[in-house]
C-alpha cells in the first residue's frame, strides 16, 4: 500500500448491485471513455444468468446504440469461455447453434423444445429445466423508440413485463445542444421508462450518462430535487489525494531508472 486511497475506484458496481437486487434507481455520471457501456453490459448479463431479473430493457441514445450492446451481450454469452464454466445451462445451447440461428426453432433439450430467440432487438434465453435463466428476456430500444408496452410471454403462456432498465448514455452532441430534444428525453425518462413494469409496478434500473455541458439532459437529470425517482451521483476523478507522497516520489524514480534501461 503506498497510500492510493485517493484514486477513483469506480462506484459503479455498486449501483448496479443496488438496482439489480433491491429495486433501486440510479442515474450515474462518468467521462466518456470510462467503461460505462461495458459495465452496462456486464449488468445486464450478471442480473439475467443468475435469475435476479427475468426481463431486462437495454435503452440507447438510438435504436443502432441500443442493439449494439445487445449483440455485445450476446456475444458474450456464446464466446465467453468463463461464463460457459458458470452457466453452461445458459451459453451450451448458444453455442450448439453454430451461428446458426435457423436452428433455434428445433433445438431440444431432455426433448423439449428450448424457445431460445434471437432478433435485431430482442433475445431471449433457452428455457431449460432448473436454469435460473431459463426463458429470461433482453429487449433493446432507443430512448425515443417504442419503449411502450415492452411485454412477453412465457413458456407456460403468462405475460411478463420488463423488471430492470439499463440505459446507456442517452444524449448525444447534438441533444446536448438541443433543449427540445432534451426535454423530449426528460419526459420519456419520467415517463414511459418508469412505467415499463407495468401500472403501479416499481422498475428499477440504472442510467449512465456524460455531462456534456450545464442544462443538458445528463446535469438535468443528476439534479435529486429536479428528479427526486433518479438518484444522481457525479463520479470523481479524484476523492481524495494519496498520504504517501515519499513513496510515489520513489515510485517516479524508479520507473525514471527503467526507462533509461530500456
Amino acid at each position: 500500500d503506498i497510500g492510493v486511497t485517493g484514486v477513483q475506484t469506480c462506484a459503479l458496481p455498486i449501483w448496479i448491485e443496488r438496482a439489480v437486487l433491491h429495486g433501486e434507481l440510479f442515474a450515474f455520471a462518468m467521462p466518456r471513455g470510462s467503461g460505462k457501456s461495458s459495465l452496462v453490459q456486464a449488468a445486464a448479463i450478471w442480473a439475467i444468468v443468475n435469475g435476479h431479473r427475468d426481463y431486462v430493457a437495454i435503452i440507447g441514445a438510438d435504436e443502432a446504440a441500443a442493439r449494439r450492446m445487445l449483440d455485445a451481450v450476446w456475444c458474450e454469452l456464446e464466446i465467453n469461455d468463463t461464463l460457459y464454466e458458470d452457466f453452461p445451462e445458459v451459453c451450451h445451447p448458444i453455442r450448439a447453434l453454430e451461428r446458426i440461428s435457423q436452428r433455434m426453432r428445433g433445438q431440444l433439450h431432455d426433448g423439449q423444445p428450448t424457445r431460445m430467440s434471437r432478433t435485431r432487438s430482442e433475445l431471449t434465453l433457452p428455457t431449460i429445466a432448473g436454469s435460473k435463466a431459463s426463458g429470461a428476456r433482453l429487449q433493446a430500444a432507443g430512448i425515443t423508440g417504442a419503449i411502450r408496452g415492452m411485454s412477453a410471454k412465457r413458456a407456460d403462456g403468462t405475460q411478463f413485463r420488463p423488471s430492470l432498465v439499463l440505459i446507456d448514455d442517452p444524449a448525444t452532441d447534438e441533444v446536448a445542444a438541443s433543449p427540445a430534444q432534451v426535454q423530449t428525453r426528460l419526459d420519456v425518462l419520467r415517463g414511459a421508462i418508469l412505467g415499463l413494469a407495468g401500472p403501479k409496478k416499481p422498475i428499477s434500473g440504472l442510467c449512465t450518462v456524460t455531462v456534456i455541458r450545464p442544462g443538458d439532459l445528463a446535469d438535468q437529470l443528476l439534479d435529486r430535487k429536479a428528479n427526486p425517482a433518479w438518484q444522481g451521483e457525479r463520479a470523481k476523478l479524484v476523492y481524495q489525494w494519496p498520504t504517501a507522497e515519499s513513496l510515489w516520489s520513489e515510485y517516479a524514480e524508479l520507473r525514471r531508472e527503467d526507462r533509461k534501461s530500456t
